[in-house]
């Protein structure tokens, strides 16, 4: 996660919810899960690992 803005690892342990804003536009979205990382692919998507002893692993892509 070194590479991933910091607003993003402040999101991920802080808010625990998705926020993406284009230009006046806002989406919010509740995880309703407990995030351990999120990284920053390549390609924008971002990855979101979940706390939980199953866990589990989230891309999430511009629609």
């Amino acid at each position: 996660m070194e590479n991933a803005p910091a607003i993003v690892r402040w999101w991920a342990f802080s808010f625990q919810r998705l926020v993406k804003e284009a230009g006046d536009q806002q989406e919010r979205r509740s995880v309703g899960k407990r995030v351990r990382d999120v990284a920053v692919a390549p390609d924008g998507a971002l990855w979101i690992a979940e706390d939980s002893p199953i866990g589990g692993l989230y891309r999430v892509t511009p629609k």
